[in-house]
């Protein structure tokens, strides 16, 4: 479900991202799967959409946070699995963007599950034992397919929170996994504005998932005027209306 709502940042209790006390967050779209039944096709729903053509179906799980439904990633095909939004965040709404969401990987689960946000110039694969990689590590890629490995923080077997913070004013993105920054990277953001999509590669390049992956609790904020960015904990702020 997509909302508009600004809410005022009263404090915080969290080492994470410190913002002056009068500074706005817009929250421009928020999901919780929480409005579909169990097996259910949200492709074409609420802005959902896939752009391979045809789309393969991701459906709500019971495997959920807030608290029953989630998204449901299966083992991809010979196409694209991909669940797209049209919302759209731009530099002129202001100067950082902030996407967080949580994602829930089985252990006995491979391949990877892309997020970008950025227009393909920000994006983060979540991979198990697959390409050298440890199990359970990050790998940040971005759309030259070039990357590097995590820090090894990824948790399977758990929900985990993924944070991704786009600053247009300094040319930075920041990936943050349960609140700890794991990856800061400069001259990385290409674009002025910022869409959402989740994918999972053809199973013909041999990193497709072997198994399930879950995403649940979406949400894209807007900092109009931040004062300080730590960001070791996104989901720490206190919030009033």
């Amino acid at each position: 479900m997509k909302v508009v709502r600004i809410i005022t940042v009263v404090g915080i209790v969290c080492c994470a991202l410190a913002i002056s006390a009068s500074a706005s967050v817009i929250i421009v779209f928020e999901e919780d799967f929480e409005t579909y039944t169990n097996g259910e096709n949200i492709i074409g729903q609420n802005g959902w959409y896939g752009w391979e053509d045809p789309a393969t179906p991701v459906i709500a799980s019971p495997v959920g946070l807030s608290p029953n439904m989630s998204a449901r990633f299966d083992p991809s095909g010979p196409l694209w699995q991909n669940l797209s939004n049209d919302v759209v965040v731009d530099s002129s709404m202001g100067p950082q963007a902030v996407l967080t969401y949580k994602s829930y990987y089985p252990a006995n689960t491979s391949g990877l599950l892309w997020t970008a946000f950025g227009d393909w110039k920000v994006q983060l694969s979540q991979k198990t034992g697959i390409h050298g990689l440890p199990p359970g590590t990050f790998y940040l890629g971005d759309d030259s397919g070039t990357g590097v490995p995590g820090s090894g923080l990824f948790i399977p077997d758990t929900w985990g929170e993924i944070g991704i913070v786009i600053d247009w004013a300094s040319d930075t993105a920041v990936w943050t996994y349960n609140g700890i920054v794991f990856s800061t990277r400069t001259d990385f953001v290409e674009e002025s504005y910022a869409t959402l999509d989740f994918l999972t590669t053809p199973a013909s390049w041999g990193d497709g998932l072997t198994g399930p992956a879950y995403i649940d609790d979406i949400t894209i904020k807007i900092v109009p005027e931040p004062s300080t960015l730590a960001l070791f904990g996104l989901a720490g702020l206190a919030l009033a209306h």
